[in-house]
């Protein structure tokens, strides 16, 4: 029924309704705020400044380790940026 597919994912369940809560099960990391591209719907062509610089992987290497002693089960290696602008990174990423 509809309306049982809508309560599941509008519904808060009892262990996010504290003041301490878990970790997210999934977490999306910008590994570079770079992109190629000028889509007319990302927020990324509205950043005043746009990024040059990508992250450094031994931050991303320190916070992905405390993501997962936290209790995070997935990271997504995009969010706006474009990924791909910078290979080395993303493998290192990947196989991290």
């Amino acid at each position: 029924m509809i309306t049982d597919k809508i309560d599941s994912i509008t519904n808060v369940s009892e262990q996010y309704r504290h003041s301490v809560l878990p970790a997210p099960k999934s977490v999306k990391i910008e590994l570079t705020g770079r992109c190629n591209y000028r889509c007319g719907f990302c927020a990324l062509r509205t950043r005043e400044n746009q990024p040059v610089e990508d992250m450094d992987f031994d931050l991303f290497k320190r916070i992905t380790t405390e993501m997962r002693e936290a209790g995070v089960e997935e990271i997504g290696v995009f969010y706006i940026g474009e990924s791909f602008m910078n290979q080395v990174l993303l493998v290192k990423a990947i196989q991290w």
